[in-house]
Formats: structure tokens, C-alpha cells, sequence
């Protein structure tokens, strides 16, 4: 369908000063991207600024298409923010009230066409509706429960006050006569060995009787005359699975409108189950799932490429995202950006942290058709969709009684209407939620853990609080790696807390590296850097790592994917898009193939094999107990075979069956040793590594670098050795970067660190949490 993106201006007025276009007279009008927003267009005209934000719900905003009449057809709005007029010179065509609705339009357009977006203002002022049982301290207008728009732009403190107001979907028009796809339900599923597609259409531009067929691959399926409801087998189809797991096999689809054809997203075969566990299985393959929450990078656009943002999220391992009920639904790209990359999709519904007015029934209404419209874009990526994020979670901790937040809204309604629109996917009713208290850990459903975090629980709580699903967790104020702004900037903090989220970080520095930290930013600003970093890579490695290799979690979502501000915010990728040292650790912590050391304490180190992959895995498990971090003092090999898609557990006394107080539990005499490092080698080649620390890593020896810059002819990497064992291993360089860093160097081990990003001949520096800085290339050594 052609979009009209082009030749748009808007202007802004006070609240209804201008009734109607004809009222437009002597305003300025500025060039305005559609589909976009009026905060967008405004600062691209120097009016706008995401460092003060100016409000934009207290002024009336006008979009005016500078193009010829465009005669009659069907005009498509698929999303207007919020308050919405459709413009026919002074003809009012439409009116709609929440931005996740599409607007489907016959018209004859005569005149200039225009759209008016109300400020929010005073229709919040005037809306009416049941009363809140309780209020939120979370979000900062209460009555936006009763408006259905996005909640950024009203979290303060740690978002930006951007509120999102203009044409945010794009815009159609298609001409009369034209053959066009109004609405599509397009569900494939596995049918015994054969792949099903069912699927609803509504078509506009078609005669009655015109005949219909699907087409997926190279499969046509019969001609069906009936517009709502075509049929397809597809034998033995290969199927779709997240990367991790398998390849994420999709089929092109094709819709034969008698002699039309339209093209149609791609279609995957796979079936998705959720256990009592909540262990997510797919194609009856329980699936950990690992990956953070995504609330849109770009706040001011509120669209946007996902892309590359997506691509890097699967180079780390990840294997699912959660799209969070504060942000808003994401578009058609996103959804097939995450069916192409093999990416599990939980889908919340937008409903967080209020009480909204669920006994309404117009706001019912409304909320149900919105579900069918927010997962029409979804394919075979989506897995889970919750109800709403912190509602029961806000009710309870207030003290209110469960019949006030087990709403049949969440329970009943929401999961009818989830269950028509896709039967294919799990439904949750809240995040978190489970049995007793919706936010205790151990209530078996998804919970949003912050004991390592905010409550500031030793690392061994994660492992022992019986978490079933983290849908959020470890959130911290991770420092950027870049240095060319303020990287301490900005640390989030909840609304009226003593503390923010950096001053959990240090306390997590302190007890990783016995040192304090705010003493170390005086005395050493730059070290205080490098462990900063270094707390986040490796408390986000250890915990997601524990939890895989010990089997009894099924999820670990961290909070969250990206930071809307440059600074020390919770995304473990900066607003530029480049990775934090958070990132790294979870990419360590997410590789298909893991190697865990589980520390079992007065039954010594066990060791876990984690096996994503489809095939059975032959290695040798290497392991050796590192005195001053370079001398044997007890080590262990054997052969290892790896199920496929399975933890494989070595027990303690299989690992050294001649006793050794490897985790220096008994502590009979001095200690052995300081770290324990092994590795998995298939073929030669290692594949993973494991590190573990009996005495911490405070207690590790200095060590001494070597980093030497090696070329192939088409591209550049950074070799690096240790004399000892090093930990927190750095690269720093002004243009490149490289996905191999914040890692352990063992002694006698090279490690190669691939770079990548830059243009110019690379050189830097090398250091590592327990060794100086040495350099590489041209650079000279950052001291």
C-alpha cells in the first residue's frame, strides 16, 4: 500500500484555539516526518531539545499534507497519538482516542488533508471513570490509567519527560478499486509432522466470490471463496526455533486474491508450551531463556531500525526480548527482525503499574480490540504474552487484600481475547505473578528479582531464593565504556528512594573487590572506572551462569536492553548503541555452548555442562586449581559427552576423587590455592571456560600483561598473555571495539581479541582488574 510519508508539515496551537484547519492562520509550520512524532519534527527545527523537554501535552498539534487531492479510496491511520481528528479541508472524518487502534477510513478527499492531535492535557482534566483503588508512585499523572498511550514520558525519574504525540505508524492511502489486506490472522502450527497454516482474512478492494488461495514455499494451498478463512498443509516442514536452539526456519507467504497476489510476512512452524516450571518449551524442547527488556531505544521517535539493535541482543547469546508494558507495542520490523534472528518474543499487553478502570465496559471494549490489533504483527518469534507488568505487583505490596489485584480483567478477559487472536503462544496474567504475593520469588510464576540488586542479597541468594523466571532482574547503573562523555552520569533510582541504582552497584564493587568505592573515585578515579565496569560484567556473568547451569531457573530477562540518555543508566548497551561491560558478561553467560562451576561448598565443585545445541557434543573437560594464579596444584581431565539441548552435571567427587579442598570450605591450614579455571575442548579447540574464585577475586596476585596487535591483511586483532591469572581483561581503543572483551586470561593461554567498528590503524591500551595497562599498536599507555 502506498504510504503517504512524504511533504507533511505541522504547527502547534493552544488548546482549541483552532476548531478546525480553516482556523490555521499565520502559524509556523515546520517539515514533519510521518510516520513520526511532533517532538521529532520539533527538534529537528531547534525547538525541541530530549535534554529539556519541553511538554507537549499542553498545546494542540496540526499535521498538513502539502499534496494534490487525494480522491476517493480507503485511508489507513495504523497509529495515532493519542487524541486524534482525520481532516478533510474543514470536513471532521474521524475521531479516535488511543494510540493503539488502526484507523480505517472510506473517503473522498476534495481538499487538503489534515490531522489534529488534541493536547492531552485538559481531556485528562475532564475524563471520568471509576475511581483508583490505589494510586502508583511510579507513574507521574495518575490519570493517564484512564488514556490509552504509552507511559514513557511519565516515569520520572529515570525517563525523560518526551511525550509522544503525532502519527507514530504510517500512514496509506489506497485508491478505489485497489485489492488491499485490511486486517490478516495468519497462525502456523505443528500438526503431527506437518505444518498447518490457518488463516482470517479481511479484504477490501475484492468482489464478493472472488476466489482466494495461501502460499507458503512452494505450497498452494485449495482455492477457498470464503474471505474469512483459508487453510494450508505444508508437509514436513522444517521448523522454527530460537538461535540458540536450532536454525529459525521461515516460509514466504503469498495471498492469490483471484488474480492479485500480496505479499504477506514470512510464516514458522513451531509449538509453544509453558510448563508448571515456567520453563517455555519450544517444539516440547524447554528452551532457558535469556535476554533483557526492550523498551524502545529511540524514546523520541518511538520507531526506528531495530535491526541492529535486535542483531546485536542474538551476538550476545540472547534468545529472547521483553517488549515491557511502560513502553509501547513495537511495529512489523521489530517482529520480523526477531523471526529472521531467531528471538523469543514476551509480548506485554500495556497495562502497568495502575489501577486501571477495568470495570468500565468501554475501556474494556476498547482494551480487547486492542489486544487482536497489537499482536497482529506478531509471527512464530512470539512465545509469551503478559497481561500487564506491575499491577497486582503495586496492589499487594500496598497491602490491599488479592481480590483486589487478581482481577478477572488480567485472568479472564485479557487471556480470552489473547487465546482468539493467537492460540499458538502462553499467556501470563501479570508480571510478576505466581502463588501468595504476586513479587515473592518462590511463587513459582515470573518474578521480577532484585535480591542481587536492589536489595543488595549476597550473589548465592539468586540460586537459593527459588526464582522460576526472572522477567526482570539485575538492574544496576552500568558505566558506559566510552570516554568521552561523563560515564558516572545520570545512575537511575527509583521515586523517593534514599538511593539510586549506582550506589548499588558499589556495594556489589565492594563485595566482589574489597575495596570502597567511593574512596577509590578520590584516590583513583580511573581504577574506580575499571571496577565499576568490571562489578557488572562479572555479577551479570556469575548469576545468569549459576542459574543456567544449575537447571531450576527458566529465565533471566535483565533491566534492561538500552539507555535513552548517554551515561550510567540500566541498559547494558549505551544510547550510542555499543555495548557496556554488562553485555559482555551476559554474552559469556549466554553462549549455546556454557561450561558452569558450581560451588556446592562442603561437597566441593561440581561442574555443568550446558548443551543448546541439536547434537551431542563430544569434549574434554579440562581443570586446574591455580596457586598466585600460576601454579598447579590440582588438576582434573576427562572426556565429556554433552546431550543435545540438555545440562550435563559432573558431580564433586567425580570432578577430583581424591579429596581437595577445591572450594576452600574446610579450610584445614592456609589455602591451596586462589582460583580454579577450566575449560571445554572439542576438537582441539576450546569452546568454553569457567572460572571460580574460593577466596574471591580480591585475593588474586598482580599479574603482567603482554597485548601485541596481529593482522590476516583483512582485519585487525589483539593478542593477549598472562603471566598470571588475570580477571576483568579490558580493551581500550579510541575507534575499535571488540566482542571478546572483560574476559579471564589464565596463565600460559593466548587470548585473541578479534576487533572490529574502526578505520583507522588500531591502537590502545589492554588492562585488566589485577594487572596494569600495557599497549598495542601506535598508542601510548593509558596510565
Amino acid at each position: 500500500m502506498p504510504e503517504l510519508n512524504a511533504e507533511w508539515t505541522l504547527c502547534c496551537t493552544p488548546p482549541g484555539a483552532a476548531p478546525a484547519p480553516s482556523a490555521l492562520i499565520d502559524r509556523d509550520w515546520y517539515a514533519a516526518p510521518v510516520p513520526g512524532t511532533a517532538a521529532e519534527a520539533l527538534r529537528a527545527a531547534g525547538l525541541w531539545q530530549l535534554e529539556d523537554p519541553a511538554p507537549l501535552h499542553d498545546r494542540d498539534v496540526w499535521y498538513r499534507l502539502h499534496a494534490p487531492p487525494l480522491g476517493a479510496g480507503t485511508l489507513l491511520c495504523e497509529g495515532l497519538a493519542t487524541h486524534a481528528e482525520v481532516w478533510d479541508g474543514d470536513m471532521l472524518l474521524h475521531r479516535s482516542c488511543t494510540m493503539y487502534a488502526t484507523t480505517d477510513l472510506p473517503v473522498t478527499i476534495e481538499n487538503s488533508l489534515h490531522l489534529c492531535f488534541r493536547a492531552l492535557e485538559p481531556i485528562m482534566a475532564a475524563a471520568t471513570g471509576p475511581r483508583a483503588r490505589w494510586r502508583t508512585q511510579l507513574v507521574q499523572d495518575r490519570r493517564l490509567r484512564l488514556v490509552r498511550t504509552t507511559l514513557l514520558g511519565h516515569l520520572p525519574p529515570w525517563c525523560p519527560a518526551v511525550h509522544a504525540v503525532g502519527p507514530w505508524r504510517p500512514l496509506s492511502f489506497v485508491p478505489a478499486g485497489s485489492v488491499y489486506v485490511r486486517s490478516s490472522n495468519v497462525i502456523a502450527r505443528m500438526d503431527g509432522g506437518d505444518g498447518v497454516v490457518v488463516a482470517a482474512f479481511s479484504i477490501g478492494g475484492m468482489p464478493d466470490g472472488t476466489p482466494l488461495r495461501l502460499q507458503v514455499g512452494p505450497v498452494v494451498g485449495p482455492v477457498s471463496r470464503d474471505p474469512g478463512s483459508v487453510r494450508v498443509s505444508v508437509p514436513t516442514p522444517g521448523q522454527w526455533w530460537p538461535h540458540t536452539h536450532g536454525a529459525p526456519t521461515l516460509y514466504p507467504t503469498t495471498l492469490h486474491v483471484g488474480h492479485h497476489r500480496i505479499e504477506l510476512p514470512p510464516v514458522g512452524f513451531r509449538t509453544i508450551t509453558l510448563g508448571s516450571d515456567m520453563a517455555v518449551h519450544v517444539n516440547d524442547v524447554p528452551v532457558f531463556c535469556r535476554g533483557a527488556v526492550w523498551i524502545t531505544p529511540d524514546i523520541v521517535r518511538l520507531g526506528g531500525d531495530p535491526l541492529p539493535s535486535l542483531t546485536r541482543l542474538r551476538d550476545a547469546g540472547l534468545n529472547m526480548v521483553r517488549v515491557s508494558g511502560v513502553g509501547h507495542y513495537q511495529d512489523c520490523a521489530f517482529h520480523a527482525a526477531c523471526d529472521r534472528l531467531g528471538i523469543l518474543v514476551w509480548q506485554d499487553l500495556m497495562f502497568a503499574n495502575m489501577d486501571y478502570p477495568t470495570t468500565d465496559p468501554a475501556f474494556v471494549e476498547r482494551a480487547l480490540d486492542e489486544v487482536a490489533w497489537a499482536l497482529a504483527p506478531c509471527g512464530p518469534s512470539l512465545a509469551i504474552v503478559c497481561g500487564g507488568s506491575e499491577v497486582a505487583q503495586q496492589a499487594a505490596m500496598l497491602g490491599l487484600p488479592a481480590t483486589t489485584w487478581r482481577s478477572a480483567f488480567y485472568t479472564d478477559s485479557l487471556a480470552c481475547a489473547v487465546g482468539r487472536a493467537r492460540p499458538d503462544v502462553a499467556y501470563v496474567p501479570n508480571s510478576p505473578w505466581g502463588t501468595g504475593w504476586p513479587f515473592a520469588p518462590a511463587g513459582g510464576g515470573p518474578t521480577h528479582y532484585f535480591g542481587v540488586g536492589a536489595y543488595r542479597r549476597p550473589i548465592t541468594d539468586a540460586w537459593t531464593a527459588g526464582v522460576r523466571f526472572a522477567s526482570e532482574c539485575l538492574a544496576f547503573s552500568h558505566v558506559p565504556d566510552d570516554y568521552t562523555a561523563d560515564p558516572w552520569a545520570g545512575p537511575p533510582r527509583d521515586p523517593g528512594a534514599p538511593w539510586d541504582f549506582a550506589d548499588v552497584r558499589d556495594h556489589y564493587t565492594a563485595l566482589l573487590f574489597g575495596i570502597d568505592p567511593a574512596a577509590l573515585r578520590i584516590a583513583d578515579p580511573d581504577r574506580a572506572l575499571l571496577l565499576a565496569r568490571a562489578t557488572s560484567s562479572e555479577l551479570l556473568q556469575e548469576v545468569v551462569a549459576g542459574w543456567r547451569g544449575r537447571g531450576v531457573n527458566q529465565g533471566a530477562l535483565v533491566w534492561h536492553w538500552a539507555d535513552f540518555v548517554p551515561g550510567a543508566g540500566w541498559g547494558v548497551i549505551d544510547a550510542a548503541g555499543r555495548p557496556k561491560a554488562a553485555w559482555h558478561g551476559l554474552r559469556q553467560a549466554a553462549s549455546p555452548v556454557l561450561l558452569v562451576l558450581l560451588d556446592e561448598g562442603l561437597s566441593g565443585l561440581a561442574a555443568a555442562i550446558v548443551n543448546d545445541t541439536e547434537v551431542l557434543r563430544t569434549f574434554v573437560l579440562r581443570i586446574r586449581c591455580l596457586r598466585d594464579g600460576a601454579v598447579t596444584v590440582a588438576q582434573a581431565n576427562m572426556p565429556v559427552r554433552a546431550a543435545a539441548r540438555a545440562i550435563t552435571t559432573i558431580a564433586p567427587a567425580t570432578l577430583f576423587p581424591e579429596f581437595f579442598d577445591v572450594t576452600y570450605a574446610y579450610r584445614f591450614g592456609p589455602p591451596a590455592h586462589d582460583v580454579t579455571t577450566a575449560w571445554l575442548e572439542e576438537d582441539g579447540a576450546v569452546v568454553a571456560r569457567a572460572h571460580h574464585y574460593p577466596r574471591g577475586r580480591n585475593a588474586l596476585n598482580p599479574a603482567a600483561l603482554t597485548a601485541s596487535l596481529v593482522s590476516d591483511g583483512t582485519g585487525w586483532a589483539v593478542d593477549v598473555t598472562a603471566d598470571r591469572f588475570a580477571v576483568g581483561v579490558h580493551l581500550q581503543d579510541a575507534e575499535w571495539m571488540t566482542d571478546g572483551d572483560w574476559c579471564a586470561v589464565p596463565p600460559g593461554v593466548s587470548h585473541r581479541m578479534v576487533l572490529r567498528g574502526g578505520t583507522a590503524p588500531p591502537g590502545g591500551t589492554v588492562r585488566a582488574v589485577n594487572a596494569a595497562p600495557v599497549s598495542y599498536g601506535a598508542a601510548p599507555c593509558r596510565l
